[in-house]
């Protein structure tokens, strides 16, 4: 044992640099060949904000057409002045969010516990499957969860430092961040609040000091948050009508636990249940350990324990069906496994390097297919919209898109002159206004009535993308002049109308 009068001697310089180590693993299996592939719906609304001139002319699109607050499309907007708004350019800021993810919860983790924990919290976080997905998409996941990261170092800050007015501003800011990051940060400022309320009453004697702090950092937060309020207020009046709401049952809560550690798009096979088994029953052993402890050393419930409860009631209360919400969780599920871990080494210390070789061999195992042998790339949305350009004619042909929402994606990829386009170019008008049916979106008849309201229409390009509520396009009565189909799943049909044909005439 150390005398605690002696000086800590320094750190090897393994040690110190492990933040970076840390990104090194991020960056050794981040699957980068899935940088270049075509841009999805959601993606190509991302796309689709760079191109305006202005901060207000992409804030009223995000308000139209997300669920989303304005933050990470502001900065996608920034960077896309610097660095272009190619399919590469746009999911870089991903992969950075989760480079500075990675190294600042290393770090934090060093301070916090020990380096040794801060090695499996590192690695846990940058071998997981649900990280690497979301690290090379043109969305906001892993900015939430860098700012989850930030909140929670906010927030155990002010925790050690209840009256330290320059904590309580760095909180309040950070807060508000999260809050503009993404609606679902709510689970961890809920948690933050919930943990402060029980720190106040288990702490009556002094109640005044503690909580009229916290009541001053909340109305900060409204106050930064306020310009906002406006847009979320619109978009929770159209939500009904522009998103699809599944019911979450218990099988599907078993499911979005299952992907939080064992992320799977297609199926679930008995690895995946085995390795979501293993790690929750170290994060879950690590939170009990939390539980009876004190101060700093109940780190796992206040950075995931309380926020788990508080994103479950957050799931049910808005149906939240995709587990790509659920990122906020990521960096406690990485703290909670390393102490969890810990914990175990320190009842068992002879398996502490077995089982952390484990906790990362399992990771690996499970990421090596797709490291090894990713996806294939092909460029479809820019063959196929080559194919249209070429025989473009703005006179007499016509653009269906189904489902109607991939016409940005067409927009992204299309170099030719301007054609009618059938589609969803605002989320809100489409469905909320015209009144279209999110799950059905349009039938046969109607796109039948549609084009026929322009009698000069002689041929017809409908682009398909299988969804939920439509796997197989709908067919049109005219005549089937070509059909292309990508290796993936984007298909192109051309129609050829004569004329008379249109409006009942045939």
């Amino acid at each position: 044992m150390l005398n605690p009068a002696e000086p800590t001697p320094p750190r090897p310089l393994w040690w110190r640099l492990l933040p970076l180590w840390g990104v090194l693993l991020l960056l050794a299996t981040t699957p980068f060949s899935q940088l270049p592939r075509d841009l999805w719906t959601d993606e190509a609304f991302t796309a689709s904000y760079t191109t305006y001139s202005t901060v207000g002319l992409v804030l009223e699109d995000v308000r139209k057409n997300e669920e989303t607050p304005p933050l990470y499309f502001l900065l996608i907007w920034l960077w896309s002045r610097v660095a272009g708004s190619g399919e590469v350019a746009l999911r870089l800021p991903s992969l950075i969010g989760a480079m500075l993810a990675v190294a600042i919860l290393v770090a934090l983790m060093q301070r916090w516990r020990s380096d040794a924990e801060a090695l499996v919290a590192g690695a846990a976080m940058a071998l997981s499957p649900l990280v690497a997905h979301f690290t090379v998409e043109a969305r906001v996941y892993s900015l939430l969860m860098l700012m989850t990261v930030g909140g929670i170092a906010a927030f155990e800050y002010v925790y050690r430092h209840p009256h330290n007015r320059l904590a309580l501003a760095g909180y309040t800011l950070m807060a508000a961040i999260l809050f503009l990051t993404s609606y679902f940060g709510i689970a961890i400022l809920a948690a933050h609040n919930l943990i402060w309320i029980v720190r106040v009453l288990r702490h009556r004697a002094h109640w005044r000091q503690d909580l009229l702090p916290w009541v001053i950092v909340q109305v900060g937060i409204g106050v930064l948050v306020l310009p906002w309020l406006p847009a979320l207020l619109y978009q929770v009046e159209v939500a009904s009508a522009t998103t699809f709401a599944r019911d979450v049952s218990a099988g599907w809560f078993f499911m979005l636990a299952l992907s939080l550690a064992a992320y799977t798009e297609s199926s679930v096979t008995m690895f995946s249940i085995w390795l979501f088994a293993f790690f929750w029953s170290i994060m879950i052993y690590g939170l009990l350990r939390s539980l009876d402890r004190r101060g700093d050393e109940g780190l796992v419930l206040r950075a995931f324990g309380v926020p788990l409860l508080m994103m479950g009631g957050v799931v049910l209360l808005l149906q939240a069906s995709s587990v790509r919400y659920l990122m906020v969780l990521t960096p406690g599920i990485a703290i909670a496994t390393a102490a969890g871990w810990n914990a175990l080494r320190q009842r068992f210390p002879h398996t502490g390097a077995m089982l952390a070789g484990g906790l990362i061999g399992v990771l690996l195992l499970y990421r090596l297919p797709g490291i090894v042998a990713p996806p294939p790339i092909e460029q479809a949305w820019g063959k196929l919209s080559a194919r249209v350009a070429q025989q473009a004619n703005p006179l007499h042909d016509t653009v269906i898109f189904q489902p109607p929402g991939e016409l940005r994606s067409f927009t992204y990829y299309y170099h030719g002159p301007s054609l009618r386009l059938l589609g969803a170019q605002n989320y809100d008008e489409f469905y909320d206004v015209q009144g279209h049916d999110f799950r059905t979106t349009w039938n046969p008849n109607e796109l039948e009535a549609i084009i026929g309201a322009n009698r000069e229409t002689r041929r017809v390009w409908v682009f398909f993308k299988p969804f939920i509520f439509q796997p197989e396009p709908f067919r049109l009565p005219y005549r089937l002049t070509g059909h292309w189909k990508s290796a993936g799943e984007l298909e192109l049909f051309r129609y050829e109308i004569a004329p008379g044909e249109i409006n009942g005439e045939r």
